[in-house]
């Protein structure tokens, strides 16, 4: 049973340009930051992680940064 709200949305800003608006559907509930990480180097999908725990993946290339998300304010 999937209890995540239907009206979630990631507003992600794209520079100058218009937000670009993300509707995730979960496919994991997770209660680990570093669990939901390491879901996603395995190819579960994207997810909104603190820069701090992806650095290390983003720079090699095994994770890709998205951008900040406008609201609440946070890296994607």
């Amino acid at each position: 049973m999937n209890t995540t709200p239907p009206d979630i949305i990631w507003r992600l800003r794209a520079g100058q340009g218009p937000d670009i608006v993300v509707r995730p559907e979960p496919v994991l509930r997770l209660s680990s930051l570093l669990m939901v990480r390491d879901a996603v180097l395995a190819g579960a999908g994207a997810a909104m992680l603190p820069r701090l725990l992806v650095t290390d993946d983003v720079a090699p290339g095994r994770l890709a940064l998205w951008g900040p998300v406008s609201e609440p304010p946070f890296e994607l």
